[in-house]
């Protein structure tokens, strides 16, 4: 957003900083995140509702919101089974695919294996290889 932003007032980039080193971040980008933050409010109403509960949560410290993380974690697997029993009721049942055996065998079966669990888990790479650069600014360590 603030590279958008720059691009249309160039001036942003040079846009005087008001906030201590300490914050950990800067004037402008603050400016990007809300206009970022803002852009969304007007799409849906959910996403207003959205917007306006995020936004308490956004001044509490992640690590005073740990009980919530914890919650969430459990919250979300009851969900995802409660949702999958719930269209497995509406279909009348399973059908032929908790019936149906696996058509592919030997080295052909373990490898679909590994392209399931590498798609499942793509989503989550990023973070993970990228989570050394985040923490270690916060532990004052150099890059």
């Amino acid at each position: 957003m603030l590279i958008m932003l720059e691009a249309i007032w160039p001036s942003l980039r040079y846009y005087h900083n008001a906030l201590p080193t300490s914050a950990g971040v800067t004037s402008n980008k603050l400016i990007a995140y809300f206009v970022f933050w803002i852009r969304k409010l007007g799409h849906l109403p959910f996403i207003s509702l959205t917007r306006l509960v995020q936004l308490p949560l956004v001044l509490i410290h992640p690590r005073k919101m740990r009980w919530l993380f914890f919650v969430k974690s459990i919250v979300a697997v009851v969900a995802a089974f409660a949702i999958l029993g719930w269209a497995v009721h509406t279909a009348g049942g399973g059908g032929p695919v908790f019936a149906k055996h696996a058509t592919v065998k030997g080295s052909a079966k373990s490898w679909a294996w590994v392209a399931g669990i590498n798609i499942a888990i793509s989503g989550k790479t990023t973070l993970a290889i990228n989570m050394v650069g985040q923490v270690n600014p916060g532990l004052g360590l150099s890059h």
